[in-house]
């Protein structure tokens, strides 16, 4: 996917789909950032995906959200399908 920034991105990568990111987007340090690498754009794997949402989340969720276990479950059905 190739894109100037936007939400499309945040999905693309939770979703394992390569991007590059030509702009400003959430997903930027997940992703190409230059249209050389188009043959070839970054795929981050499953452990940087889930680190990078384990930190989106942390801003993202309260904490009784947290230790009700909903944060996780939302971010285990975007990052699994």
């Amino acid at each position: 996917m190739v894109t100037h920034g936007s939400n499309a991105c945040f999905d693309a990568v939770c979703l394992g789909i390569p991007c590059i990111i030509l702009g400003d987007a959430v997903a930027k340090n997940m992703s190409s950032t230059t249209l050389d690498e188009i043959e070839s754009p970054r795929l981050a794997s499953e452990a940087e995906r889930h680190q990078w949402l384990s930190d989106l989340a942390y801003w993202q969720w309260t904490e009784a959200e947290h230790a009700s276990g909903e944060a996780w479950d939302f971010l285990g059905k975007r990052l699994h399908g």
